[in-house]
C-alpha cells in the first residue's frame, strides 16, 4: 500500500506549513520517516474515515507534538507506534469507546514493533485510553502492568496520542481545541487543516 502522506511529506508538499518545516529541522523527522517505513499497513483498519490516511496524518501530528514537547528519541518512537496502531481494533467507523482497548490487546500479537515488554505495556495503556476518558489511564496502566516509575512517560505518550488523534477531527469539521491537553497543541488547528488540505483529503 502506498503511503500518500509520507510521499507528499518527502516531496515537500507540506513545506509551507510552519510546524512541518520546524519538524523537518528536528531529530523527530527522521524518526517519523522510519516509523512510516515500518508501518504494517496490512494491520490497519480499512476505511476512508479511520484508515491509512488518518493514521499517516496522526503520525505526522504526533511527531510535531513530540518535537514541540521535547520528547526524547525513544519516547518519540513509542508515541509513533501508538499513533500507528491506535485504531487496529475498530470494527466500524461509529463512536466506539471500546476500540482503544481492542487495539491495545491486538498490539500484543504484532511482530516487529521493536518493543521490550515494559515498552509494550506503556503503548498498550496509552492506546487503550485514547478512545475513553483521560482518568481511565491509571486503571489501564495498572491492568497492562505499567511500572509506577514509567507512569509519567505513559501519561505523556497518552496525552500526545489523544491530541494528535483529536487534531485530525478537522477532517470532519468537529475539532474543539479546548479539549486538547497540551497548550501548544491548541495552536495546531490550522496546521491540521493544512495537512488535510495539502494531503488531498476529500471533504466529509
Amino acid at each position: 500500500m502506498r503511503l500518500r502522506i509520507a510521499e507528499k511529506l518527502k516531496d515537500g508538499a507540506f513545506d509551507g506549513v510552519t510546524a512541518v518545516a520546524e519538524l523537518k529541522q528536528s531529530p523527530c523527522y527522521a524518526l517519523l520517516l522510519e516509523a512510516y517505513a515500518k508501518l504494517q499497513t496490512g494491520q490497519l483498519y480499512a476505511s476512508d474515515y479511520h484508515g491509512s490516511d488518518h493514521i499517516e496524518r496522526v503520525m505526522l501530528l504526533g511527531a510535531i507534538i513530540a518535537q514541540q514537547q521535547g520528547f526524547a528519541p525513544r519516547d518519540t518512537e513509542l508515541l509513533l507506534i501508538a499513533c500507528s496502531y491506535h485504531d487496529i481494533g475498530r470494527v466500524d467507523d461509529s463512536r466506539d469507546d471500546r476500540h482503544g482497548r481492542r487495539s491495545a490487546d491486538k498490539l500484543a500479537g504484532l511482530r516487529g514493533l521493536g518493543l521490550d515488554a515494559e515498552e509494550l505495556r506503556i503503548v498498550q495503556a496509552a492506546v487503550a485510553t485514547h478512545s475513553t476518558k483521560d482518568r481511565m489511564l491509571d486503571a489501564f496502566a495498572e491492568e497492562y502492568g505499567v511500572p509506577a516509575a514509567k507512569m509519567a512517560l505513559c501519561r505523556r505518550v497518552c496525552k500526545a496520542l489523544k491530541d494528535a488523534d483529536n487534531l485530525d477531527r478537522v477532517r470532519i469539521h468537529d475539532l474543539d481545541v479546548s479539549y486538547l491537553r497540551y497548550p501548544e497543541s491548541r495552536q495546531l488547528e490550522q496546521t491540521a487543516e493544512a495537512i488535510c488540505r495539502l494531503g488531498g483529503r476529500r471533504k466529509w
